[in-house]
């Protein structure tokens, strides 16, 4: 490979790894995972499908136009019909043209098109439900990642703490300031310190893992995400109360957009079952022409092919009546089932209605909680903070032993990651409430 041709590669490959190594941010993720997801692209199909199925309806109320041909040979004895005499041994041709076209059919082509056109809108509703769900659920795995990412910032700063007190410990024992048990204690310390760090970023490594699959990324190795400040964000958020989410909610969530179409969609479908009642009307044109040869010359004269179908040319107009006087019940039938499928339809969206008020009255219960628990645990990290110092300080003079000095470290780690957990859980239960207002999810 020569130097240049190296240098090529180099130069192109270099962006494209770079590019590769970026971190996603959450609106990435998201856009990614909406394109990549096979539950995405069965419902799309889906979408699809009802596109061709309206296009379908649609051009069903176009005339029809049919062409025909045929070609037959007879032996024995046949009916010349061009001289109404009996012959032997002939083929013959036969050439059709015909077009009808639907004057009236108790506008059931047209309220069929108007329903394949709301299951259309339907399923492009369900396509976006199952987009949210998408988005929620990339949401969730998204700020567990973060969550990951600064408990290991968390436990590495508690990691660093232990080893700088065990570095003093040391220096105190071997000026005689500490007995030697208390070194112990605080290598103890050290150690459960450094195995929370382990078990941290492992975590860190399967959230990692956990979306990137989500993302349907072929390899995770090099996939990190952004990190936003999160302490700002979960300062400036405001909880909106259950009733107003609710109102927005059923002005912008697809499910109840869906349910509230296959209402009408049913409506459609009963007008459709009730057109079995009226008279249909089509017209009908055809034109036709034929010709014959016969298989033995000698007995018969055969007539020029071209002339015979200009000679044979006939066409005809015509009006078809048909009037439904009785098909076994077959339509009141139609109707009365269309009706039991439009009361379903209903019930299913007061039942949506019911499910989204009772899904956020829980999201909005969960996002006071999760404030309360964020306050009450930021309260509990400062008392611990200044009874870890006055410890500290006891600790160093020898007025305290280390068990106490290790157990107060303890009590401060537990509520640093209560409190992590509890500010990304605010942001998370707040991020659903905005979510339903029809507000993007976004960090």
């Amino acid at each position: 490979m020569t130097t240049k041709r190296l240098a090529l590669l180099l130069a192109i490959a270099l962006p494209l790894c770079a590019k590769a190594q970026q971190p996603w941010t959450l609106t990435q993720c998201i856009e990614h995972a909406l394109v990549h997801n096979n539950e995405a692209q069965q419902q799309a199909l889906n979408v699809q499908s009802k596109e061709h199925q309206l296009t379908a309806q649609r051009l069903g109320m176009l005339p029809s136009l049919n062409a025909g041909a045929s070609h037959n040979l007879t032996f024995g004895r046949a009916i010349d019909y061009g001289s109404n005499s009996v012959s032997n041994d002939l083929q013959s041709t036969n050439l059709s043209l015909g077009a009808s076209v639907d004057l009236f059919r108790g506008l059931q082509r047209l309220r069929s098109s108007q329903q394949s056109q709301l299951d259309l809108q339907a399923a492009r509703a369900d396509a976006d439900r199952i987009g949210n769900s998408i988005a929620l659920n990339i949401t969730a795995a998204y700020l567990q990642t973060l969550y990951s990412a600064e408990l290991v910032e968390t436990q590495r700063r508690a990691l660093n703490l232990s080893e700088l007190q065990a570095e003093r410990t040391q220096q105190l024992v071997r000026a005689g300031s500490l007995p030697e048990g208390n070194m112990l204690e605080i290598e103890a310390q050290r150690a459960s310190d450094e195995l929370n760090l382990v078990n941290a970023e492992n975590q860190l490594d399967l959230a990692r893992l956990d979306l990137a699959q989500m993302l349907n990324l072929p390899q995770a190795d090099n996939f990190d995400i952004a990190r936003p400040n999160i302490d700002s964000l979960a300062t400036s958020l405001a909880i909106p109360s259950a009733a107003e989410v609710f109102g927005q909610a059923l002005q912008t969530m697809p499910q109840v957009r869906s349910a509230e179409l296959r209402v009408l969609s049913t409506e459609k479908g009963i007008d459709i079952a009730r057109s079995g009642r009226y008279p249909s009307l089509s017209l009908d044109a055809s034109l036709s022409t034929g010709a014959i040869r016969y298989l033995d010359p000698v007995a018969h004269t055969n007539q020029p092919y071209a002339e015979q179908l200009r000679n044979n040319m006939s066409s005809a107009v015509g009006l078809s009546l048909r009037i439904p006087l009785f098909n076994g019940l077959q339509t009141e039938t139609n109707i009365a089932n269309a009706k039991i499928s439009h009361s379903s339809a209903q019930l299913a969206l007061q039942n949506e209605k019911l499910q989204l008020y009772k899904t956020i009255q829980q999201a909005h219960t969960d996002a006071l909680a999760a404030l309360k628990k964020l306050r009450a645990s930021e309260q509990q990290l400062h008392a611990l903070q200044q009874s870890l110092r006055y410890t500290e300080s006891k600790f160093n003079v020898g007025l305290l032993n280390a068990l106490d000095y290790t157990t107060a470290r303890s009590k401060l780690a537990e509520a640093e990651q209560g409190l992590l957990q509890a500010k990304y859980d605010l942001l998370f239960k707040t991020k659903i409430l905005q979510f339903y207002q029809g507000l993007p999810l976004s960090i």
